[in-house]
C-alpha cells in the first residue's frame, strides 16, 4: 500500500520527500523484501534525495529478516562507502543477521569493526553474540560473552541469560546451565516463564523449578 502511494505521487509529479523513502524502505524491510528494499534506495539516490544512515540500516535489516548475510554486509559497506557513519543500530541490525544465518564468528568480526571504529556495543549487542553462539550450540563461547557484559560494565539482561539457557540446552550441558542460573540470581534478573521454560530445556522442569524456588520463592 505505501509502494502504492509513492507511485501514485511520482506520477502526479509530486516530489516525495527523504522521510517518504525511508518510510516505504521500512515497509519492505517488515517483510524481508531485500530486493525492493533496497531498489527504493537506489532509487531515492537517482532523485537526489541522499540516503541517510536510517535509510540504510532499514535495508540492512531486510536482509537480516531474510537471511541475507552477504546482502547486509553489502549494504553496510555500500553506506560506509557514500561517506556515512554506522551507528549502534547498523551493527546491531548486521550482527543480527549473523546470528540469523548461525555465523558467530562472522558476527565477532563485525562487533570488532565497532571497536575498530570507535563505536561501543551496548548490550543487544553482545546479547545478539550470545545468541548466535547459542545457535550453533556453542554453550563455552556463550557463556564467555556473558561474562563479557559485565567485564564491558554493562548489566546483563533477562535476554542475556535465556540466550546462555539455550545454548546449554542444545548442548546439554547441566552444569554450565545451573552456574548460569546462580549467575543470573546473583544479578537479581528475574527469570519469566519463557526463560524458564527454556531452563527446563536444559535441567528439566523438576530441577529448574527447585532452582527457582530456592533463588526467587
Amino acid at each position: 500500500q505505501a509502494e502504492q502511494c509513492l507511485l501514485q505521487m511520482l506520477r502526479k509529479s509530486y516530489d516525495p520527500s527523504k522521510v517518504t523513502y525511508t518510510a516505504l524502505i521500512h515497509s519492505c524491510a517488515k517483510g524481508g523484501d531485500v530486493e525492493r528494499a533496497g531498489g527504493w534506495l537506489l532509487k531515492m539516490d537517482q532523485r537526489r534525495l541522499t540516503p541517510d544512515v536510517v535509510s540504510y540500516n532499514a535495508v540492512i535489516d531486510a536482509c537480516a529478516k531474510a537471511g541475507d548475510l552477504a546482502g547486509a554486509e553489502r549494504w553496510m559497506n555500500s553506506m560506509q562507502q557514500a561517506h556515512l557513519i554506522p551507528s549502534v543500530p547498523s551493527y546491531n541490525t548486521l550482527l543480527n543477521a549473523c546470528a540469523r544465518t548461525c555465523k558467530p564468528v562472522m558476527a565477532e568480526h563485525w562487533l570488532q569493526e565497532m571497536t575498530n571504529h570507535r563505536i561501543s556495543a551496548n548490550v543487544r549487542s553482545l546479547n545478539t553474540l550470545i545468541n548466535a553462539y547459542a545457535k550453533v550450540g556453542n554453550q563455552t563461547a556463550a557463556e564467555q560473552w556473558l561474562l563479557e557484559i559485565k567485564k564491558r560494565g554493562l548489566q546483563p539482561t533477562l535476554q542475556s541469560f535465556t540466550a546462555a539457557f539455550d545454548a546449554c540446552a542444545r548442548a546439554r550441558d547441566t552444569e554450565r546451565a545451573e552456574r548460569i542460573f546462580n549467575t543470573m540470581a546473583t544479578s537479581r534478573c528475574h527469570p519469566d516463564d519463557f526463560a524458564l521454560g527454556v531452563l527446563s530445556r536444559a535441567l528439566g522442569k523438576v530441577r529448574a523449578d527447585e532452582l527457582f524456588a530456592s533463588s526467587f520463592g
